[in-house]
């Protein structure tokens, strides 16, 4: 069974978001607030081991409360990746639902680096 994907723009932050988003989620959906903290767009996926899946793509300062219509894996987290302009995975974790979920960047020896806060 193919799962639809619900991706909805989240205009508030903190505690008040995840408040918010817990009172207006579809039954049985898994959900994330993903955040991008980077100055350049990115794009990534959450999915569930059984590889059910929702793409989002996210510019600088962006936030989107990402979900799935179905459940998380048994320990109540999903999968969170971050793809290049390729498509091709760059960064990988596991996530909580119905958490925050902030993408960040750093700069060492003349490179970018892209990852997420996963908790």
């Amino acid at each position: 069974m193919r799962f639809r994907a619900i991706v909805t723009a989240v205009a508030t932050a903190g505690a008040l978001a995840i408040t918010l988003f817990a009172s207006t989620a579809p039954a049985g959906s898994a959900c994330l607030i993903v955040q991008n903290a980077a100055s350049y767009w990115v794009a990534g996926r959450i999915e569930t081991r059984m590889r059910d899946r929702s793409d989002f793509r996210l510019g600088a300062g962006e936030q989107q409360r990402v979900c799935l219509d179905g459940s998380p894996d048994e320990d109540g987290r999903l999968h969170f990746v971050l793809k290049n302009a390729l498509a091709m995975p760059v960064f990988m974790c596991r996530a909580k639902t119905v958490t925050h979920v902030t993408i960040e960047s750093e700069q060492r020896d003349g490179k970018t680096r892209t990852y997420a806060v996963c908790k």
